[in-house]
């Protein structure tokens, strides 16, 4: 009666709609819709929820990294020596990696290429180099920006040995 129904009818959602089988249909798709909506908002918050932790997470090492680095290796102005200087200077660092470093290893790939993969190791003193220059009240040298690389490639070859979510 149902398929003759909508066959044989002009208006077929009012046919549809006059059946006794579709409302129990649409309440069960609509279930169905809805608890695939909660279920894809419940794992989309639980990504952004661990996406943000491990920004933490790389915002705390690099901000431990940059206090080594600037105290071993470069000199901070008097009177400027916060605690607030090394968090920012691990915000800046996240941030030059994050945004800077692709655009330009994109744009000195033929370099990249022509030294088979050496010029990356310049193009990480470069980004580091960034880094000093753009935290305020922060200075070093060369011979510091290069030390300060070969510290931050160690620690954060051990963080990513030790840490796999940090990846």
């Amino acid at each position: 009666g149902f398929i003759k129904m909508i066959l044989t009818s002009q208006n077929w959602l009012r046919a549809l709609m006059k059946s006794r089988t579709v409302l129990p249909l649409l309440i069960i798709a609509n279930c169905a819709v809805s608890s695939y909506l909660v279920a894809n908002l419940w794992y989309n918050l639980v990504m952004i929820k661990k996406q943000f932790m491990v920004f933490l997470f790389r915002w705390l090492v690099s901000s431990v990294i940059m206090w080594l680095c600037i105290n071993s290796f470069g000199s901070v102005d008097a009177g400027y020596n916060s605690f607030w200087l090394y968090p920012t200077a691990g915000l800046v660092m996240s941030l030059v990696n994050a945004i800077v470093k692709p655009i330009a290893t994109l744009f000195s790939l033929p370099l990249i290429i022509l030294s088979m993969g050496l010029f990356t190791l310049i193009l990480n003193i470069l980004m580091i180099a960034l880094v000093i220059w753009i935290v305020p009240h922060v200075h070093m040298n060369t011979v510091g920006v290069i030390f300060s690389w070969i510290l931050m490639s160690i620690i954060n070859s051990l963080v990513n040995f030790l840490v796999p979510s940090y990846n």
